[in-house]
């Protein structure tokens, strides 16, 4: 699900630590005499001509003392070797600025730890007070398989910091590992790169801005953005930090997971690549690039061993229906979870407590609902109610049966109604053990009652005048609907066997008659597009702008009032 980093590449900075005690001067060289020519001595093999008390053995071709632009300087010139208990160093040349304690080493300057491990470059310089050095030019640092290259390499022996600043190539057999600036610290252990970090192992490629290694608790940090690469996906993130013993990862800041098969968005995402197993939290956002499905949650949780995903807190899913354009289903509850098997065959979504379903055509609540891929299959449980249209549909289960993205037929079980209302609002009812109800484009086209049938409908003339109430009672039925401007209105009612009819006039029908039992009207219950996908809709004139305060507008000046001027009789 999210992919890691093999971070053997970073302790290739351990090995900035292999030089400088053996560039320590402790005594200066022997001052000339400014009046005297240049000396020249050759050295030989002789351990006492040492310029160093910890050096145990040091050997040049020749050595000169001279003068330059007024400065004492000792130059030890072929073939240098210094030599201590457990590192060598060899070079061109060495000089030696005594006034300013500094020495410089050049040319093929090589140090070799009796481990193994080795560090070169063109030169290399060291400041005694401030006690610093610095390896400039094709510098290399090899241990073992591990190796790494660059222009200018630093160290200071008081805090034990190592850097480099003109960035550097590293690569072992494992990865490689480029930045423009990187630094070990000996006294906190921690490892910096930092500026175009890029990283790339034998399974994942790894691009940040900063990346901080801990080589104790073995613990690497990401900041600003981040980008990982491999087979399994992809994640981006600003700030994360990964366990390399436990391989347990942490990523914040809104971290995004994309994987060939969907993307995971979520304010913070852990993950347990040895036990495959991860959690979002904080807005979660699921989107499936096969369906275009998107779920919505508080938090996630994933395993990859045990094949599910799971969803909670506000869960919401928003799925397109395709090949009806405008169209999407959108489906509430407290948890959404989704289980498949190794072969891919039975895979599942489970919505679990609290589920409403809100699509143009059809509209539903229920405790929970379980959706079978494999036959298209959505079954409601524990109190279920579905509206389609005018009809309210409720049963003990429902079985929804989907088919090119459109419900196909719906299967009630057990104390099947039926209820729609008239133009009258009047409740048309039909009852019954069990019933399939068959759709057609999404319209309700027929119901086939299979037990204990039962039917109240009013008749009307023109949609405007009741002649009279229809209560029947029939094992077994068919009704069928036509589809009269837009609305689902009954055509026929087919008696399977012989039923127990009765009319009644309107000024015969009683209240009580005009209620089959278990009559209950839910159409308060019946969820809205805003209920189901969290989103409350302002209303007209309301919100923040109507909220405002109108400013005063000035009273309008009156005109002022013409007197009346009294007429004069002549």
């Amino acid at each position: 699900m999210i992919p890691f980093l093999r971070t053997s590449a970073l302790f290739l900075l351990l090995l900035f630590a292999i030089s400088p005690r053996l560039l320590a001067q402790d005594s200066p060289a022997p001052q000339p005499d400014p009046n005297a020519p240049a000396q020249t001595t050759p050295t030989g093999n002789e351990p006492e001509q040492a310029p160093n008390r910890k050096t145990t053995f040091f050997r040049s071709d020749y050595q000169e003392k001279l003068l330059m632009n007024g400065e004492p300087i000792v130059n030890h010139v072929g073939n240098v070797e210094l030599r201590q208990p457990d590192k060598t160093l060899f070079c061109d040349k060495v000089t030696e600025y005594p006034n300013r304690k500094m020495v410089h080493f050049i040319g093929n300057v090589r140090i070799m730890q009796n481990t193994g491990s080795q560090i070169s470059g063109d030169t290399l310089i060291y400041y005694k007070d401030a006690r610093l050095s610095n390896m400039r030019g094709n510098v290399v640092v090899k241990d073992k398989s591990a190796v790494l290259t660059t222009s200018e390499l630093d160290y200071n022996m008081d805090n034990g910091l190592a850097y480099y600043t003109h960035g550097a190539h590293m690569r072992d057999d494992k990865s490689t590992l480029t930045s423009e600036y990187g630094e070990f610290d000996r006294v906190s252990h921690i490892m910096y790169f930092r500026r175009k970090v890029h990283m790339t192992g034998k399974n994942s490629v790894l691009d940040t801005d900063t990346l901080r290694y801990n080589t104790e608790t073995k613990m690497a940090y990401f900041y600003g953005r981040t980008k990982i690469v491999n087979k399994e996906g992809t994640l981006r993130s600003t700030k994360g930090q990964y366990n390399t013993k436990t391989e347990v990862a942490k990523f914040e800041n809104r971290a995004d997971v994309e994987t060939p098969d969907y993307i995971m968005i979520g304010d913070v995402v852990d993950y347990d690549r040895e036990n495959q197993y991860g959690t979002a939290l904080g807005n979660v956002i699921m989107f499936s690039k096969k369906d275009s499905a998107t779920i919505y949650g508080d938090e996630a949780e994933y395993s990859g061993t045990q094949h599910f995903t799971k969803v909670y807190g506000k869960a919401r899913l928003k799925d397109p229906v395709k090949g009806a354009k405008g169209d999407t289903l959108f489906l509430a509850a407290d948890t959404l979870l989704s289980t498949n098997t190794n072969d891919n065959v039975e895979r599942k979504t489970i919505a679990l407590h609290h589920v409403q379903i809100w699509k143009k055509d059809l509209q539903g609540i229920a405790d929970s609902l379980i959706y079978v891929f494999r036959d298209s299959t959505i079954r409601f449980f524990r109190d279920p109610v579905l509206w389609n249209g005018g009809n309210q549909i409720t049963a003990d289960t429902i079985f929804a049966f989907i088919k090119d993205r459109r419900i196909d037929r719906l299967k009630m079980r057990q104390n099947s109604f039926v209820i729609s209302q008239d133009t009258l609002k009047n409740y048309n009812q039909l009852k019954g053990r069990h019933m399939i109800a068959s759709f057609d484009s999404s319209r309700l086209r027929r119901i086939d009652v299979d037990g204990n049938g039962q039917s109240i409908y009013f008749a009307l003339e023109g949609d405007t005048a009741l002649t009279g109430m229809n209560k029947v009672i029939c094992s077994n039925m068919v009704v069928r609907f036509a589809d009269t401007l837009g609305k689902n209105a009954l055509k026929t009612i087919t008696f399977i066997k012989q039923p127990e009819a009765i009319f009644i006039p309107p000024h015969e029908i009683l209240e009580p008659e005009k209620r089959l039992k278990g009559f209950k009207w839910r159409g308060t219950d019946r969820p809205s597009k805003e209920s189901v996908t969290g989103i409350v809709l302002a209303k007209p004139g309301s919100g923040a702008a109507a909220d405002k305060p109108k400013p005063k507008q000035k009273p309008k000046k009156k005109p002022p009032v013409k007197k009346a001027v009294k007429k004069q009789a002549y």
